[in-house]
């Protein structure tokens, strides 16, 4: 038996290198494990969860991707040379 451990928000967020608000909004959406309780006014997650959503992440390919504008940044004008 292994025992699991209580992480933070701050260090989910590290972790995961995802900002506060989209895993909140990826919690609401049941993308994203939940928070736990862990006192009056404390919460925290279960790291087991939080890397078991990370292996669970689709890996990027040039298979499974799409190029969008190719030489371009998405959602940018092209640099002039």
């Amino acid at each position: 038996m292994s025992i699991d451990r209580i992480v933070k928000s701050k260090e989910v967020v590290a972790i995961t290198g995802r900002s506060l608000a989209s895993i909140w909004r990826d919690q609401k959406n049941g993308r994203f494990p939940m928070r736990r309780k862990t006192g009056t006014n404390s919460v925290g997650y279960l790291f087991s969860e939080i890397e078991a959503w990370m292996n669970s992440l689709q890996v990027v390919t040039t298979e499974n991707v799409q190029v969008v504008a190719s030489g371009v940044r998405r959602g940018r004008k092209p640099l002039v040379a």
